[in-house]
């Protein structure tokens, strides 16, 4: 005769004999096509390093400062493939009384770039790719006899940069890079045409990059 008493100890004894029996799920392993948060990627030496798989973040805003006037500046970047992605920005900037005259600036910028990334991970990691980017810059002011005066110049430039960058967990981005470019002025309209030395503007350049940003 079953009491609860002999219900509860057969229990008891079969609990760690049912244990045992159960099979262990496997644990995640590329091999088995599973995703492990990590993968082997090929860094400059040519050998396998492993690396955070980022290859999640497919988009990326950067938003920053502009200078000469201040102002701030807008990029979108979108991923096409593991070693590409292309981006597309803009920047706006006005100031009255620039710099304590009596002087009013304006400054529109518009860029847009590809990036290769070589590792393969995404936006995290080493990238290289070409930008192009028109600026525009025009002055107003009143002369000695308050009559208007103004200035305007537009510039196109071209840069090449390597350089390499940052994504963390959840998504923001910090990147640095370097390289070299050319600019040319490719508009003038001005009642003086000496008020501005070409020769700062046009020519060969450093193409400088520091960006914040958030990957998602």
């Amino acid at each position: 005769m079953f009491t609860p008493l002999t219900l509860i100890t057969a229990a008891l004894m079969a609990a760690p004999a049912a244990a045992q029996d159960a099979p262990e799920e496997p644990a995640p392993s590329e091999e088995a096509g599973e995703p492990t948060g990590y993968r082997d990627v090929e860094l400059f030496d040519g050998g396998p390093t492993r690396m955070e798989d980022k290859r999640d973040y497919k988009r990326m805003i950067i938003l920053g400062p502009t200078f000469f006037p201040m102002g701030a500046k807008l990029r979108y970047q979108r991923l096409l493939s593991d070693r590409l992605s292309v981006f597309v920005g803009g920047g706006y900037g006005t100031r009255k009384n620039w710099l304590f005259t009596d002087v009013d600036m304006t400054r529109y910028s518009m860029r847009f770039g590809v990036d290769l990334h070589p590792i393969g991970n995404g936006l995290h990691g080493f990238y290289v790719g070409p930008r192009v980017r028109y600026r525009s810059w025009s002055l107003s002011w009143e002369n000695d006899e308050e009559l208007p005066e103004y200035y305007s110049l537009s510039t196109f430039t071209a840069d090449g940069v390597i350089g390499w960058r940052w994504v963390w967990d959840p998504g923001f981005s910090l990147g640095l890079g370097g390289g070299a470019g050319y600019s040319t002025m490719i508009s003038e309209d001005t009642v003086d045409s000496e008020i501005v030395d070409l020769g700062v503007i046009e020519g060969t350049r450093f193409a400088g990059e520091f960006t914040l940003g958030w990957a998602f």
